[in-house]
């Protein structure tokens, strides 16, 4: 398919019944896909790591019809490994630009006039001004989970921490990143602020596929390690300064990590 699929109609199949997009470098593999479906919420975005995950949100394919659950089948069976996955309202042109409206939201793609859905590709800028914000509000966060926290919490923290540690002896990239978002997750839901979750969420969504690269290498895996136990403890200690600085010493190693697989891209 190459690194960019433009949006035209028909779809992928036939008469709108399935698109899609991939997002990044062949070997992140993390594509965006809007199809119909048999059943979930048009419009919104559903993040997919396995087929049986896809089935279970949008149900199998009507008798006949070419949908969401042969489009993933399609896409898994080609090494997808994570999917972002949007139900259309209708089966229309007008259907389709509202399910990739939806993913261009989580920064998979751009609408071009008159051209369609295109991958979009972050830029050094685009990184720094989604870390800039998230920086700021992680300190929120994290000002409001160190004086929320309970002591159960704090025993979830340090568990999370313990399995994104187990994940990486695993080496499975998807498991890792999904270790690392329920680290942060953790801290997120102790702040007690939904709309911060939700933003903070949606930043971290936008270079998910760098942050899969940021994995890649061993060096940076043992380093999240670290970074992880010294957090938690900062946390579980009441330090708010430390913790925070800590945060910051995260996102800056992440920022550097993932500046070099944007570069090597160009």
């Amino acid at each position: 398919v190459g690194n960019t699929v433009v949006h035209e109609h028909p779809g992928v199949y036939s008469s709108y019944d399935a698109s899609s997009v991939i997002g990044g470098k062949k070997t992140a593999r993390i594509l965006g896909a809007a199809a119909v479906s048999t059943t979930g919420t048009a419009n919104e975005v559903v993040t997919l790591t396995s087929y049986a995950e896809g089935v279970s949100a949008f149900g199998e394919d009507a008798e006949g019809t070419v949908g969401m659950a042969a489009l993933l089948a399609a896409l898994y069976r080609n090494g997808a490994a994570v999917v972002k996955a949007v139900k259309v309202s209708a089966a229309t042109p007008t259907g389709y630009e509202a399910a990739f409206a939806a993913l261009e939201q989580e920064g998979l793609v751009v609408m071009i006039p008159r051209r369609g859905a295109q991958v979009a590709n972050i830029t050094e800028k685009d990184l720094n001004d989604v870390l800039e914000v998230r920086i700021t509000l992680e300190n929120m966060a994290i000002e409001k989970a160190c004086a929320n926290m309970t002591d159960a919490d704090i025993r979830k923290l340090e568990q999370a921490a313990e399995v994104f540690q187990t994940s990486t002896a695993e080496g499975d990239l998807v498991k890792m990143a999904e270790a690392d978002v329920n680290f942060h997750e953790v801290i997120y839901e102790a702040a007690d602020n939904k709309r911060l979750m939700q933003v903070l969420n949606n930043l971290r969504e936008q270079i998910y596929r760098y942050r899969v690269e940021y994995l890649k290498e061993d060096e940076s895996r043992n380093r999240l390690v670290k970074e992880h136990e010294k957090i938690t403890r900062a946390i579980k200690e009441r330090d708010v300064k430390a913790a925070q600085e800590l945060s910051f010493e995260h996102l800056e190693n992440q920022r550097m990590g993932i500046i070099q697989a944007i570069r090597a891209e160009e």
